[in-house]
Parts: structure tokens; C-alpha cells; sequence
């Protein structure tokens, strides 16, 4: 859900029939407090808890359960000064706008409000929410307590200054009169469905208290049958027939909206345990299938990152399903991610006494979350050229092969949405074995050098002349263009010479590679079983 402006007003109920006006989305627009904004770090382990003040010393305390977001997140919560908007210029008591817009947590967090002094007579403490620029008003339901047992059981409002937040960008709270909610109750009607939902639920609540848990449950069951059935029918025939990231994305937010309306109804009394693992179950088969396919037709090894963050996701929310059936997705999104970084140089080095050239290549596979750098050797392909001096011939007499380390291979974040654009950040490599040459002399006769044959000596020409071009070995982003599949980037350096001076100079002709070589899929079991 997305909570985005919490205000508490309150309560109180005409009378006679509110004027009779049509009914819809009710808008609003906020002033808000930059200056005072306080952004604080959410982790995923640990939670948090961020403190703002508000209007008239009010205090606002939002708590974050640990487990309540899926990956740490920084959370801003900015005071809200002002609402302006039918019904809303007066009686607000303090609000916050929360960003990142639109996030779903995957436990409620909690907004408490503490006012200064007490409310004024007739009034009582109402909260409503917003989307993120004060769009689209909707009451939140109040705070509750269930009393009695079994069929007999009621869930009641409380007077409480705590409401439970399961989606965010607005929150507020107001002191409105019972004439002015009644009103509000009699026009509004939120566009968004879960906004709809808090809506009839708080009027429920706060018309006709005690309520039954049977009715909880009726409105509920409406809700669940109009539009998380739906809802969840249309996500599970996109990734079954249309496979792709964009259709996993739009099922991994149906999922976040169907366990976030099974825990609402559970915080307000209603819902039974389970009715979200049975209602998405067809739906994670399908995305378990899909994603499991998904790595070839895209030959993009970052795909392997954001499939690997989703199926997390996933989990953290389904932890009732099958724990094999995550474990599966999790090691085909690794086995997506795998790529090799390919080296294929040529160096060639020239002087008016000399001319060598070597040719080497390398592979290195590189396998996401490994905890070492991986290795793989580089070997001479060719090598050839000689030197000569008055008194000796020099030529190559062997070479040995080396080894390099990916030290870096950082590719940018896949985005569905926009899927063009940079594809690696940075990579870098380290010659953990520098490929050597064995040269040999042989003396020329010629007269005052001697016949004695030098021994043979080692020598890098070719890394240190891959070094002069690439100093550091590191290749920034915007070297690299995308390749065609199985290839995913290269980095070409066509015949660039470097001049030394007094004729010297080395010439390098290299690619490097990132080719897309994921590792075959696992069977995804059943989430159910």
C-alpha cells in the first residue's frame, strides 16, 4: 500500500444526510518543510525508526519493523506545514511525506502521533493518506483491538495515536468534527483500489463500532474477489504467455499488493491465515518458469543481478512456500549472471633496429557472488620479430604463458523499462603471472665483439606494452559498446600506436570481451509442495 500523507482528524458524524455531491477522488496539495526533512537508512536486518516534528510541537515516530523493506533503503520522511483541499484546509494535526514513493514494505510500519496540549472539544483523531504530491485522499483505518472469542468476536476502534503504514508516500493526521468527516465519508472515493479498501474499512470501523469479524471478513472477501483475484489472473497470464522481464516485474508487484492486503486484513481482525500463498501460488509457478527461461532469450548477464534481487524479494514475502523452490530460483539467477571477460591482443613493438610482435589471448569466467576473484591464463598465440646490433642477432627463444584476475567487472543495473544505454561500469584486471619471453643472442662475427654467445634472458615486451596503452588495466564504461549475442560488450582498440620517439613505437591491436555464457537452469519444484 502506499501510504502517502497521514494526517488525524476527527470523527464525528452528522446528524442529517451530508448534501448530496458526486462522489470521487478527492485532491489535495501539500506544503511541505524541506528544511526539516530527515532521511535515515532502513535495513533490511534491523529496521529503523525516523523522528520528525510537526506543526504546533507535534511529533511524528515512524517505526520499521526489521524485515520490512527488501533491501536496505533510504528513507526520507519530509513534515508536512500545510494541506489545502476540501475539507482539508483546517484541523490537520501533523503529516509527513515518506520517499521513496510508492514503496511497499513487507511488514506494516507504524506512524505515531504526539500532540502538544489536547484536542479540541467534538473533535477526534482521523488519519488519512495521499499519494506522494497529495493526490487522491482516502481514510486509514484507526487503530483497533479484537474482543471476545469465535463467532462472537468484534474488532473495535481504539483512541489511539498509532496508524500501520504497508505502502507509503503520504501520511497525515487531523482533528476534524464529526459533521465534517461525514461529509468527507458521503463524496469521497479513492481511485486505487487498496486506497478504496482503507476507505470502506475505517468507515466500517468508525460508523457502526463494535464490529464483528464477520463483517471485517465480508468486505474483505468483496475486495479479495473484485480485485486481487483479477489482479493476480492477469499477472500470472503475462509471464505464462508472455514471457519476459518487464511481466516478472509487473508479477513481483502483484504478489507485494496480495500479501500486503492478506496482512492488512489480518491487522484489522479479519483474514485467514494463508489466504495469500493459496491465492498467488499459481502465479509464483509461473514466474519460477518464466525466470528459469527468461536468461537465454536475453543473453544480458546483469539480467542474472535483477532476477537474483526479485527471487529475494520473493521469498521474503512467500516465507510459507516451498524453501526448495526459492533455492531453485536463486541458483538459476546465478547461473544467468555467469559471463566470461575475453582478451584477445596483439602488441607490436618497432625501432629502426627492431621489430617484435606478440600475439596473446585469455579467458576468465566470472560467476556472480563468488567470493574470489576468478583467474584464467593468458597464452601466446604467436611471437615473432627480431633485433640486431652490430654485434649480435637477437631472437625469441620460448615463451611462457601467464595468468590474469578479473579484478573488477562491474556491469550497470538492468532496467526493463529502459533496457538501451551504458551496459558496463568498470572493468579491471590485474596479471597476477606476467606472460614472459626467452630471448636469445647469437653474435654476428664482426670484428672488436667477440664470438662468445650471450645467455638467454627473459623479457614482458607485450605487458609492458599493453601496460604503456592501458596503464592501471582498468576499462571505464564508455570504452565499452554493446556485442551481439552471445556477446554482451567489447572494447576495441584498432591499430593504436603510441610514439616514443627517436622511431620507436608499440602498437596495439586488442579486444576485450564480455560474452554472455550462462550456466544450464536447475528444474524450479513446486512452490506449494
Amino acid at each position: 500500500m502506499v501510504a502517502s500523507s497521514v494526517a488525524s482528524t476527527a470523527p464525528a458524524f452528522a446528524n442529517k444526510a451530508a448534501p448530496s455531491r458526486k462522489s470521487g477522488p478527492i485532491d489535495t496539495k501539500l506544503t511541505l518543510d524541506q528544511p526539516h526533512a530527515v532521511g535515515v537508512q532502513i535495513t533490511t536486518a534491523a529496521g529503523g525508526v525516523i523522528v520528525v516534528s510537526g506543526r504546533k510541537g507535534a511529533k511524528v515516530t515512524l517505526t520499521f519493523p526489521a524485515g520490512s523493506v527488501p533491501e536496505d533503503t533510504l528513507v526520507t520522511a519530509t513534515p508536512i506545514t500545510k494541506t489545502t483541499g476540501r475539507f482539508t484546509s483546517k484541523g490537520m494535526l501533523a503529516g509527513v511525506q515518506l520517499q521513496p514513493e510508492g514503496l511497499n514494505l513487507l511488514k506494516p510500519a507504524t506512524a505515531r502521533f504526539a500532540r502538544r496540549g489536547k484536542a479540541k472539544k467534538g473533535t477526534r483523531l482521523v488519519f488519512v493518506g495521499t499519494q506522494g504530491d497529495g493526490r487522491d485522499l482516502y481514510r486509514l483505518p484507526p487503530p483497533t483491538r479484537t474482543r471476545g472469542k469465535g463467532k462472537k468476536r468484534v474488532v473495535v476502534p481504539v483512541n489511539g495515536s498509532v496508524v500501520s503504514l504497508s505502502h507509503f508516500s503520504t501520511v497525515q493526521a487531523f482533528d476534524w468534527s464529526q459533521a465534517t468527516l461525514a461529509e468527507l465519508d458521503a463524496i469521497n472515493h479513492p481511485a486505487v483500489g487498496l486506497d478504496q479498501l482503507s476507505q470502506n474499512v475505517s468507515k466500517l470501523l468508525t460508523q457502526k463500532p463494535p464490529v464483528t469479524v464477520n463483517e471485517i471478513n465480508e468486505v474483505m472477501d468483496q475486495f479479495r474477489t473484485r480485485f486481487i483475484v483479477p489482479l493476480v489472473d492477469v499477472a500470472a497470464a503475462g509471464v505464462a504467455n508472455a514471457c519476459s522481464a518487464r511481466s516478472i516485474a509487473r508479477a513481483r508487484s502483484t504478489m507485494q499488493i496480495v500479501f500486503t492486503f492478506e496482512r492488512q486484513a489480518q491487522l484489522l481482525g479479519g483474514g485467514e491465515e494463508g489466504n495469500a500463498p493459496q491465492i498467488a501460488a499459481s502465479l509464483l509457478t509461473g514466474v519460477g518458469n518464466c525466470m528459469s527461461t527468461l536468461c537465454v532469450q536475453l543473453a544480458d548477464p546483469r539480467v542474472g543481478n535483477y532476477l537474483l534481487k526479485i527471487s529475494r524479494d520473493l521469498q521474503l514475502l512467500g516465507a510459507d512456500y516451498n524453501p526448495a523452490f526459492f533455492a531453485a530460483l536463486q541458483q538459476n539467477a546465478i547461473a544467468c549472471g555467469t559471463f566470461e571477460v575475453r582478451l584477445d591482443s596483439q602488441i607490436d613493438h618497432a625501432a629502426p633496429d627492431y621489430q617484435w610482435s606478440f600475439h596473446v589471448k585469455g579467458t576468465v569466467k566470472v560467476t556472480p557472488l563468488s567470493s574470489t576473484h576468478p583467474r584464467g591464463p593468458v597464452e601466446y598465440v604467436s611471437s615473432s620479430g627480431s633485433s640486431n646490433s652490430e654485434c649480435v642477432v637477437t631472437t625469441i627463444l620460448s615463451t611462457k604463458n601467464g595468468e590474469f584476475e578479473v579484478d573488477k567487472a562491474d556491469l550497470t543495473n538492468y532496467d526493463p523499462d529502459h533496457p538501451g544505454g551504458d551496459r558496463v561500469s568498470l572493468v579491471t584486471l590485474t596479471f597476477t603471472v606476467i606472460p614472459t619471453e626467452t630471448y636469445k643472442s647469437t653474435p654476428t662475427g664482426a670484428k672488436n665483439c667477440g664470438t662468445t654467445t650471450p645467455p638467454p634472458y627473459d623479457g614482458t615486451l607485450w605487458h609492458s606494452g599493453f601496460e604503456v596503452h592501458h596503464f592501471g588495466f582498468s576499462f571505464l564504461g564508455n570504452e565499452w559498446l554493446p556485442d551481439s549475442p552471445p556477446g554482451f560488450a567489447s572494447a576495441i582498440y584498432p591499430g593504436r600506436v603510441l610514439a616514443l620517439g627517436g622511431g620507436y613505437t608499440i602498437t596495439e591491436n586488442t579486444k576485450l570481451e564480455i560474452v554472455h555464457t550462462p550456466d544450464p537452469p536447475v528444474p524450479v519444484p513446486d512452490p506449494t509442495a
